[in-house]
């Protein structure tokens, strides 16, 4: 093998964004004598092919450049391939996505220079990796940060179309508010261990992150490496109270809302009568009427500051 790192890219993260920070982290890279192999994406779930090949060629660290759907995806591709996590390749990350919320957790910069110095300077750490499957999926899926059903899942569709108008924050208020206007919240049955619980909702996140939807603490409390989901759960209320209470949700003080549950958990079942929309680290996914969550403990190296 001539390199140890392999950096996966998703041009087209961040609005094309990822494009031009490509050649960026190449300069850096290439003056420090840095020996690397970069792999562009051609197609939304390119990542994972290629970063299964990568667990085959021998890499200790596979890199993301792109947003939290780009590290999702090589997440899949490494979790996908056979052996134990210390053969694994650690994952890295250059944040180049709209979003980039899984970063906040994991407290990598966002400045591409410091970013890379983290790659190449920072220090592995083991943390938890969640694993979704629905009802009717022939397999199941990996998350790194947050899956939500719901309202979340819904502004996520929206989102494309809003950013064609706003960017950042400004895109995903609007895609949340085009999303308050037709979603009306789904009776979930939610099983969390022993406890049973039946709410029209908003929105259930499971979270092994603290942030999603462009800087929204929605699990201020999550810890990544503790073996736990965190799990909000957001009864349904009105558009004109949701919007009042977003920079509650922003500083992470919404958990004393009353229409609010916080519960912690390594497996959680969220079913209902309808299908139920879900995203997995802001991508949607297919439909279903039940989906079973459980927390693999410990499943990945990461490279953090």
């Amino acid at each position: 093998m001539k390199s140890k790192m392999l950096i996966i890219a998703n041009p087209a993260a961040g609005a094309n964004r990822a494009s031009k920070i490509i050649p960026l982290v190449e300069e850096i890279l290439k003056k420090k004598g840095i020996d690397y192999v970069l792999e562009i994406t051609r197609y939304k779930g390119d990542e994972i092919g290629i970063a299964r090949e990568g667990v085959k060629n021998g890499f200790n660290m596979i890199a993301a450049l792109g947003g939290d759907g780009t590290v999702n995806q090589i997440v899949n591709g490494i979790m996908g391939s056979a052996g134990a996590v210390y053969k694994l390749p650690a994952l890295g990350i250059i944040p180049a996505g709209t979003g980039s919320d899984l970063v906040k957790t994991l407290n990598i910069p966002v400045k591409i220079e410091d970013a890379v110095d983290v790659l190449l300077n920072g220090k592995e750490r083991l943390i938890d990796i969640g694993e979704i499957k629905g009802k009717a999926w022939r397999e199941s899926r990996y998350f790194i940060n947050i899956s939500g059903i719901g309202i979340d899942a819904v502004t996520v569709k929206e989102l494309e179309y809003a950013k064609t108008i706003f960017k950042g924050k400004l895109a995903y208020f609007y895609a949340l508010f085009r999303a308050l206007k037709i979603y009306h919240g789904l009776q979930l049955k939610i099983k969390i261990k022993d406890v049973n619980v039946s709410v029209l909702a908003y929105l259930a996140a499971v979270a092994n992150g603290r942030f999603f939807g462009g800087g929204f603490k929605i699990t201020p409390d999550a810890d990544i490496a503790d073996g736990l989901f965190d799990i909000c759960i957001v009864e349904k209320v009105g558009i004109i109270k949701t919007l009042l209470n977003l920079a509650k949700v922003i500083k992470g003080t919404h958990t004393k809302i009353i229409e609010v549950r916080m519960f912690r958990a390594d497996k959680v079942i969220i079913s209902s009568d309808c299908l139920m929309p879900v995203e997995i680290d802001g991508e949607v996914e297919k439909e279903d009427t039940e989906y079973y969550f459980k927390v693999n403990p410990k499943a990945l190296k990461v490279m953090i500051p």
